[in-house]
């Protein structure tokens, strides 16, 4: 979700347009803030475009910065606002799937080497 982190108070807004994106992020914008999500092991936020990060990153998109520049700047600024439990809880999903996606992987091997279809 893209309000999983907060950053700035005030007016968030309802909606957003797509502003820009890259293979794996997008950024959204309204009049009062910046909605991205998937910035870090699948946590979103939103930033107030009123505060010091909110300022920042209207610098970096206009004109227009580097996706990487902007996409390592926004995982910078979620680590230093997210919760500590959900950080943790979100390494812990990134753990499990990597886990998932290996015990799968070397299932087709098998399957593969034993001549079995799967």
């Amino acid at each position: 979700m893209m309000d999983d982190v907060l950053v700035g108070t005030g007016e968030f807004g309802n909606g957003a347009s797509c502003m820009f994106y890259d293979k794996d992020n997008r950024i959204y914008e309204n009049q009062f803030s910046y909605w991205i999500n998937d910035v870090y092991l699948g946590i979103g936020m939103k930033i107030s475009k009123a505060c010091e990060e909110g300022v920042q990153l209207g610098r970096y998109i206009c004109p227009r910065a580097s996706d990487r520049v902007i996409f390592n700047w926004l995982e910078n600024v979620l680590l230093a606002h997210v919760d500590k439990e959900e950080l943790k809880a979100a390494i812990a999903r990134a753990v499990e799937k990597a886990y998932e996606s290996g015990r799968e992987s070397k299932l087709v091997e098998l399957h593969k080497v034993l001549g079995l279809q799967k």
